[in-house]
């Protein structure tokens, strides 16, 4: 499902919250670019996860792990 709208603070109104169930209940996975991680959202993580969808958290930033870095080195 792909939403585009802009909340202050980054955090989503109850109204968009009841749009987002509805959709992860027709099975749609979730691209988010709030600021509220909604992988982070037991709510969300819980219904996602009964209905075989993804919640996908583009400004969630990467484990340092996976990270590269620069080396310096030509390729």
């Amino acid at each position: 499902m792909y939403c585009r709208s802009s909340f202050s603070w980054g955090y989503s109104p109850k109204e968009c919250r009841e749009k987002l169930i509805e959709a992860i209940k027709f099975k749609l996975s979730i691209v988010s670019g709030l600021h509220h991680y909604l992988s982070e959202d037991s709510d969300f993580v819980a219904l996602a996860k009964q209905h075989s969808v993804k919640l996908i958290d583009i400004r969630k930033p990467k484990p340092i792990s996976d990270l590269r870095f620069w080396s310096g080195k030509k390729f």
